[in-house]
């Protein structure tokens, strides 16, 4: 048996790359058939979620579907902020979210790359939350869709968290800052005001908001 999966938009908002799946072989993997296409959303308003919810990686397609990408309008209010950002960190379940290597070994010596922090990020958010913005595609042009990390920092793009270089790249193997890291975690919550810079190599720095927000919340 053969199905067919398609992605359409809703209102406000479009989708960009392969919409429309046909052939799929009943009970292939979902991540072997589909590339999720990227998302984009009309000034004013946010991607909400896939309408149904997609399927994990690992699960098989044993019948067509058609997923709709729902998009609603931005609230500007501090408290729909903070209710946005109650539900991304899955604070109840105890997990896995550090993964070693192929070889066994975790390499704790080792420096981590940007690809290994977008993992571990993804790994943390609620299902329900990364189910709405999972994604192998992206706009940067050294993150190809079959990538291992591809649907890490897809999806970590789709909603935000993290960005690329001016020039179009990720830069995926290289490591990643400090800067850079206390940058994604301080947009898991809001940024605390601060007086004066927390460090005194900080000033006129772009993550400079970033790093005294993350000091302040200690």
């Amino acid at each position: 048996m053969w199905h067919t999966i398609t992605f359409v938009s809703g209102d406000n908002g479009s989708l960009e790359g392969k919409t429309v799946f046909t052939d799929i072989l009943d009970g292939t993997p979902w991540k072997e058939a589909v590339t999720v296409p990227a998302i984009k959303a009309k000034s004013g308003y946010k991607f909400s979620k896939w309408d149904p919810l997609l399927p994990d990686d690992d699960k098989t397609i044993t019948s067509s579907a058609t997923y709709t990408a729902i998009f609603t309008k931005v609230k500007r209010s501090s408290s729909s902020r903070s209710s946005e950002l109650s539900v991304m960190l899955n604070k109840e379940d105890h997990f896995a979210y550090i993964v070693g290597y192929p070889d066994g070994t975790v390499r704790p010596e080792s420096y981590t790359t940007r690809e290994e922090v977008a993992a571990v990020f993804y790994r943390l958010l609620t299902d329900s939350y990364r189910n709405s913005y999972k994604t192998t595609s992206n706009d940067f042009l050294d993150v190809e869709s079959t990538r291992w990390s591809a649907k890490h920092i897809g999806t970590l793009a789709a909603c935000k968290i993290i960005c690329g270089y001016a020039d179009g790249t990720f830069r995926p193997k290289d490591f990643v800052t400090r800067a850079e890291l206390a940058t994604i975690a301080s947009k898991f919550d809001d940024l605390e005001p601060f007086a004066a810079d927390n460090f005194s190599d900080i000033k006129g720095h772009w993550a400079n908001q970033y790093i005294n927000s993350a000091c302040e919340k200690g």
